[in-house]
């Protein structure tokens, strides 16, 4: 990727630097809802963002020192992740997220879908950011 392309990207992940409350809760499972905290960081001189949550219930996996490795993409306010392959984890299934992001910037409505094959995908759960 060139420079100028790379740097414009990064300019565009700016305004996930710093806390964010979060909401996770699954309609379809009838669970209570879980809250937590995330912070996105700039790492090694603004070339990467480092995500760690804090949820307040300690079976939630992240909070079990989980530490997966997503890829990521925005495009149109619309912010997804997937991991597919294994990194520093076992890869138990697969997962995607889509995140709609609103226009002032401070709010991700989104949601987690998981495959255990690769071919069927299905809702697990929803995850809502706000500043």
């Amino acid at each position: 990727m060139k420079r100028a392309v790379r740097e414009d990207a990064l300019v565009q992940l700016e305004f996930l630097i710093g806390k964010w409350e979060v909401k996770l809760s699954s309609p379809q499972k009838h669970t209570q809802s879980i809250f937590g905290e995330t912070t996105f960081d700039w790492m090694e001189k603004e070339q990467f963002i480092v995500q760690r949550t804090l949820m307040n219930k300690p079976q939630f996996p992240r909070s079990r020192g989980v530490t997966p490795l997503y890829n990521m993409s925005l495009e149109d306010n619309v912010r997804k992740l997937w991991r597919d392959t294994s990194d520093f984890s076992p890869l138990e299934f697969r997962q995607r997220f889509t995140g709609e992001v609103n226009e002032s910037k401070d709010t991700i409505r989104s949601a987690w879908e998981k495959s255990f094959h690769g071919l069927d995908w299905e809702y697990d759960f929803e995850l809502n950011i706000k500043r």
